[in-house]
């Protein structure tokens, strides 16, 4: 967006020469002949309801560096809040990967808690049939040392 404004400035070589061009574009050209607007006679007295070409040009002009001016902060600000917008993009942008992250890490310690609890399990399982197997053991040694006899 800056670079349109600023080909548009090089266009006309500054953004003075833009207001100047405009301020001379405004002028009526046959005010340097020394020349009389076809309205300037008409009600041109001291209650006159039809502003005089010059006071009209005046407020043309003014009216035209104000909605410059007006047109310059407005673009100047848009310039700001779209650098403002793009480094909340990439704040955002970041804090997603971040997230992302986390959430992969999350993921990977499950994977590791649920292996050890499976591991647990299974060591319980394997202490749980050695004590069945010794404890069968025990009965089969006192049934054929004892009541077999």
């Amino acid at each position: 967006m800056r670079s349109n404004s600023a080909e548009k400035g090089t266009h006309a070589g500054s953004p003075n020469a833009l207001i100047d061009h405009m301020k001379t574009s405004v002028q009526p050209a046959n005010s340097a002949a020394g020349l009389r607007s076809g309205y300037s006679g008409i009600g041109s007295g001291p209650g006159a309801a039809v502003p005089s070409s010059s006071t009209a040009s005046q407020q043309t002009r003014d009216n035209i560096e104000r909605a410059l001016r007006t047109n310059e902060s407005t673009n100047n600000s848009g310039y700001a809040t779209l650098q403002s917008l793009g480094k909340q993009r990439e704040v955002i942008q970041n804090s997603l990967q971040n997230v992302d992250s986390t959430h992969q890490h999350l993921t990977d310690s499950r994977q590791v808690i649920h292996d050890i609890r499976m591991g647990v399990y299974k060591e319980w399982l394997i202490k749980g049939c050695v004590v069945a197997f010794l404890l069968l053991l025990i009965v089969l040694i006192i049934y054929s040392k004892f009541i077999r006899k």
